[in-house]
């Protein structure tokens, strides 16, 4: 499943950090909840979850500081970091129901 297109400008000499928040409500099944939020990766580029992830420079390292999980939502927070450029993230989560799937969103801009 994919995030609509929508970019998070993280700017590097400003304090605003997070949380940026990665809605989940209209990509899951009717009663559906997010259990928990097991991995966020980063990546450089625009990715697909077609897309073979060792093609892309991973970027989680550089960016992602932490989230937190309260379904439909996981709150994002991003390190004070270098300028990166657009990247991925991937949002690999555990549904209510017991499926694993992941969530990718593309538009988180570091500069």
């Amino acid at each position: 499943m994919d995030f609509k297109e929508k970019v998070f400008e993280v700017r590097y000499n400003a304090d605003n950090w997070g949380p940026f928040d990665l809605d989940c409500t209209n990509l899951l099944p009717p009663g559906t909840a997010i259990s928990e939020c097991t991995a966020l990766r980063a990546f450089s580029g625009k990715m697909n979850p077609v897309d073979d992830m060792a093609d892309f420079t991973e970027t989680t390292d550089a960016i992602i500081d932490s989230w937190t999980t309260e379904s439909p939502h996981i709150y994002l927070y991003f390190k004070h970091g270098p300028a990166l450029g657009m990247n991925t993230i991937v949002a690999e989560v555990l549904l209510d129901n017991g499926a694993v799937t992941a969530f990718y969103f593309y538009g988180v801009k570091v500069t």
